[in-house]
């Protein structure tokens, strides 16, 4: 029986996604919230089809033609201006989505069921799916069939060429459903949990952390500079004894490189997911009591004592998800806890001020994450991933994300009681900040640039010889 919704009430909208002409056919299953916007709908199917969001998109419901705002105009309207179930409301209804114009891949949106959402569940969330998505740009339906030809003919004339254009690991057959359902928790928002649970932002998941550890090696950009720089900014001696916090060690990279560059120095790294402090604790395991592996809470404040008497703070993409006044808060705390000598070290994402410094950030970090998948394994495979999982924060701005201004945070860092405040490194949106509690001048002691970086690739090596 149709069924029509036409309530305010929130609702799931359960889709089978086909992409037309194909035979055997491609197809995933997913449930979405009913409010969810066009523009970030489209978000959705490129991430579980496994497109890479290069190209431009258009859906076609009912005659009316939707796609992104920078194109909107008299005869296209702006995706982002409607939800889905605005412009369906009606199980058994489908409608056309288009990705890349010009290669016009054509699918066709099923509503198969319209139903309330389960408890305990987030969406948006993949069910099921067939066969792995074309490669972007290979020309469309009828030069993808022909491709799949050349690909299963190595006597083919093209076949060694379309290998080396397309990836030798290609298989047309494969879908992976855990890596589509964790390549969608970026774009997971909180509006049916925080009818739950009062607003309160989302815990980042052991999911987060497994996607995250896919593809750091490429999402970080300069990840080896970065930590080099952050080691390089301590006015410590490399004997010298000193006690660090890090919070947010992720796998533990960074508190490897600073134990193997300072002889005499301790660590307490903090993180929020056990399997991040299981691989830390791994990693560390060589530097015995100098180490010490903890977990917390960001939003509690209960770490802070860990910071009591410190001489140094490490937080590195951790900070952008507390608001304006909790980092000030976060800032005359530390201040307040740090040791006479402390230094407060930070490696974040930046807010820009303007729309253009916004897109120039985006386009940056593009141009890192996919030189360095090239660099680093000789393929554009991770790229493609973090493309399609929209992790670059600014072309995908995620609400649990809220960054700062960078003007606006040394003032507060100031403000806290920080006597030097600087950025020290700039790129892509991230940057390198903090403040010293001292006014020493210039650092006493230190290590090299040059020392530091290679403990930094000592450090990733691991994960480098993985990828």
């Amino acid at each position: 029986m149709v069924e029509s919704h036409q309530n305010n009430e929130l609702l799931i909208y359960q889709c089978k996604i086909s992409l037309k002409g194909l035979i055997p056919p491609i197809w995933r299953k997913v449930q979405v919230a009913g409010d969810i916007p066009l523009d970030k709908f489209h978000r959705v199917l490129q991430t579980v089809m496994g497109w890479g969001n290069y190209q431009s998109y258009r859906f076609i419901i009912e005659g009316v033609t939707y796609g992104p705002a920078a194109e909107a105009g008299p005869t296209l309207k702006d995706a982002a201006d409607v939800s889905l179930s605005q412009v369906s409301q009606t199980e058994g209804s489908k409608f056309i989505y288009i990705y890349d114009l010009a290669d016009d891949w054509q699918h066709v949106v099923k509503v198969e069921r319209i139903l309330p959402p389960a408890p305990g569940v987030q969406y948006p969330i993949c069910l099921a799916g067939q066969r792995a998505c074309p490669p972007e740009e290979c020309g469309g339906i009828w030069e993808y069939t022909n491709l799949l030809e050349i690909f299963k003919n190595p006597r083919h004339p093209e076949h060694r060429e379309m290998i080396e254009q397309f990836g030798g690991d290609f298989d047309p057959e494969a879908f992976d459903l855990g890596r589509v359902n964790r390549a969608l928790q970026p774009i997971r928002g909180t509006k049916i949990r925080s009818k739950a649970v009062n607003d309160t932002p989302p815990a980042w998941s052991e999911a987060d952390s497994k996607l995250y550890q896919e593809i750091a090696a490429v999402a970080v950009p300069a990840r080896e500079e970065q930590m080099a720089a952050l080691l390089t900014l301590l006015p410590f001696n490399p004997a010298e004894p000193f006690r660090a916090v890090e919070v947010g060690c992720g796998e533990g990279f960074l508190a490897h490189a600073l134990l193997d560059c300072f002889t005499q120095a301790e660590i307490v790294a903090l993180d929020g997911s056990e399997e991040m402090r299981l691989q830390t604790a791994r990693r560390l395991d060589r530097f015995g009591a100098r180490a010490a592996v903890e977990p917390f809470d960001l939003f509690s404040g209960d770490w802070l004592a860990h910071v009591e008497g410190a001489d140094c703070i490490f937080s590195s993409l951790v900070l952008h998800h507390l608001d304006d006044a909790e980092k000030q808060q976060l800032f005359a705390a530390v201040a307040e806890r740090l040791s006479p000598r402390g230094v407060f070290l930070i490696a974040d994402l930046i807010l820009p001020q303007r729309p253009e410094a916004g897109e120039l950030f985006a386009a940056a970090w593009d141009r890192s994450a996919e030189a360095q998948a090239l660099a680093q394994t000789g393929s554009r495979r991770l790229f493609e991933q973090f493309a399609q999982i929209g992790w670059n924060y600014y072309r995908f701005p995620d609400p649990f994300d809220k960054p700062s201004p960078l003007f606006e945070q040394l003032t507060w860092l100031k403000a806290a009681g920080f006597a030097v405040v600087d950025c020290f490194w700039l790129q892509a949106g991230h940057a390198i900040y903090g403040g010293y509690k001292a006014d020493a001048g210039s650092p006493a002691g230190g290590i090299s640039f040059a020392t530091a970086l290679r403990s930094a690739q000592v450090a990733l090596r691991g994960v480098r010889n993985a990828n």
